[in-house]
């Protein structure tokens, strides 16, 4: 172990460690006690920006983690660290927009996860309100002020029609909100001081698809 370089880090350099911390994950359990950072590069995958073995080392050395030359890295040791570094505090999160994806959302985060808790969902369809979907109590979007204050929110996802995306972010704007997962096609105009997290999962099938076919082309297949 060596001493940890407390830098901040960018934010594709963020994305790769809770990688390394998912892959690791998954291979502890599976019984593997230590790896070398050759296969945590191969862990995540070919087809991704998270560059080779060097970068491995060099996000790692960040956090203060050292490989041996006979066995590479322990991950227990790895992960304790990841967990540290990434998640030292639960953040209490919200969802906006009980619609299918939105249901598909609170399904899929129903527990507590590494660095976050689902705490909230928030809709404006009456049929909606106050009903309980996978464990989360679902409020009127007019009470988002109150039920932030009084459950610590400070970040949503945001999985509601993208023609009233930014009339909804404005409306939650200065109730404490850091962090927003937007699930919407548009971009958002947030106030300084808030990050956004643009997931679009159209223009993602689109691009697997087109890269996909490319490399079919590249070939010679048809």
């Amino acid at each position: 172990m060596i001493a940890a370089n407390h830098s901040p880090l960018s934010h594709l350099a963020i994305r790769r460690l809770l990688r390394y911390r998912r892959v690791l994950t998954e291979a502890y359990k599976q019984g593997t006690a230590t790896v070398f950072s050759h296969q945590i590069a191969s862990m995540c995958g070919r087809n991704n920006a998270y560059g080779g073995s060097a970068q491995v080392r060099r996000d790692l050395m960040h956090l203060g983690c050292e490989g041996k030359p006979n066995s590479g890295y322990n991950i227990e040791s790895v992960l304790s660290e990841l967990e540290t570094f990434l998640a030292p505090d639960i953040t209490s999160t919200a969802l906006i927009g009980v619609g299918h994806l939105g249901k598909a959302l609170l399904r899929h985060f129903t527990q507590e996860h590494a660095g976050f808790s689902v705490v909230a969902a928030f809709d404006c369809d009456p049929e909606k309100i106050d009903r309980v979907i996978s464990g989360c109590h679902i409020f009127s979007l007019d009470r988002f002020a109150i039920v932030a204050q009084e459950m610590n929110i400070t970040q949503i996802m945001l999985a509601v029609p993208s023609s009233v995306s930014q009339q909804v972010v404005d409306q939650t704007s200065g109730c404490g909100v850091k962090s927003i997962v937007n699930f919407t096609s548009l971009p958002l105009s947030v106030p300084s001081g808030v990050f956004v997290e643009n997931v679009d999962l159209i223009a993602s099938v689109e691009v697997a698809a087109f890269l996909g076919k490319q490399i079919q082309l590249s070939r010679g297949a048809p």
